[in-house]
């Protein structure tokens, strides 16, 4: 089960992400190996978001 987790669990880690007072906030750190990440349509907190992040920058928005 572990495996399953695993993936999101380190996506967490490098995204820097945390929820806190009802917004989603990021403090990446992603190796330059890695290039960009970008998700569209994550949920949380009720609604769908698009998270982008590259090096140190990171951006959350409301899903279009």
């Amino acid at each position: 089960a572990w495996a399953t987790g695993a993936p999101f669990e380190f996506m967490q880690i490098m995204l820097g992400s945390q929820v806190r007072d009802g917004a989603i906030h990021l403090d990446p750190n992603i190796p330059k190996q890695f290039g960009r990440i970008m998700m569209r349509r994550v949920h949380a907190l009720g609604t769908l978001w698009d998270v982008e992040a590259i090096g140190t920058r990171g951006h959350v928005r409301l899903s279009a």
